[in-house]
């Protein structure tokens, strides 16, 4: 009798061996991984925006003065490589050497700043003196590449490494 109930028992509780060992993460680890997949993605991003400032400079140049639009051509390409140029140095770094979590942090987003107040100073600086076609063509590329960037961004979960 005392054999059925603990062979009933036994069969109802799974083996101790199919139970997974999770790895102790410390918070830092986990913070350089997102870090990590948010450069990724300004990398893969941030390009998407060239056709578009060309696009928009191309258009504005018989529009207005062409130096505010070779100003902000300038300026947009500039900002570009900067974010690339974070992204990659801190992607090209091996990953024992990747410190100062808040360092780079700072930096994403203060590039990330810059960029949405160039794109934003389209609106304004590209501006002629009525709301004709140019304008809903910045309003169009605009929400375009807000749509892009947001897409993204997201985090793709490999299950496999889940599982």
């Amino acid at each position: 009798m005392i054999d059925t109930v603990g062979s009933a028992a036994s069969a109802i509780s799974p083996p101790p061996a199919t139970i997974p060992v999770v790895p102790q993460v410390s918070k830092a680890q986990v913070d350089m991984h997102l870090l990590q997949e948010l450069f990724v993605r300004i990398r893969e991003s941030v390009p998407i925006g060239l056709p578009a400032i060309l696009l928009i400079a191309y258009t504005h140049t018989n529009a207005v003065s062409r130096e505010r639009v070779w100003g902000w051509l300038v300026m947009m390409l500039v900002l570009v490589g900067i974010r690339l140029g974070i992204a990659h140095r801190f992607l090209s770094r091996p990953v024992t050497e990747r410190t100062g979590y808040r360092t780079w942090f700072l930096l994403a987003i203060v590039s990330a700043f810059c960029f949405t107040a160039g794109w934003v100073s389209c609106l304004g600086l590209l501006a002629g003196p009525d709301m004709d076609s140019l304008f809903y063509l910045r309003m169009l590329v605009l929400s375009a590449l807000a749509a892009a960037m947001l897409n993204t961004q997201g985090v793709d979960i490999d299950r496999k490494s889940v599982v």
